[in-house]
């Protein structure tokens, strides 16, 4: 077991893991992204204007108001009548 663990140096064991390593990720960036990555490089290089010189909304668009009411207080919010039992806020024994 020795010899075994003596043979290869640490260098060698970084540059065997880092290379199955880059080879695990490139083959699952391919098996799963192959689309994406198609498209990347298909792209042409069409340069597109930038959106606020020409006057156009942003890619979220504009704000839009509120529609479903006007907002209300915290007073106005009532959920339930307070019981004596749950605001009594003495220390249980």
């Amino acid at each position: 077991m020795k010899v075994m663990l003596s043979s290869i140096t640490w260098q060698q064991y970084l540059l065997a893991v880092t290379a199955l390593a880059l080879i695990y990720y490139i083959s699952v960036l391919f098996l799963y992204y192959r689309q994406d990555l198609i498209g990347v490089f298909n792209r042409k290089s069409i340069k597109q204007p930038a959106a606020e010189s020409q006057g156009t909304p942003s890619i979220m668009g504009e704000a839009k108001k509120e529609a479903y009411g006007t907002p209300v207080s915290q007073q106005e919010i009532q959920f339930a009548d307070p019981s004596p039992e749950l605001t009594d806020y003495s220390p249980v024994n």
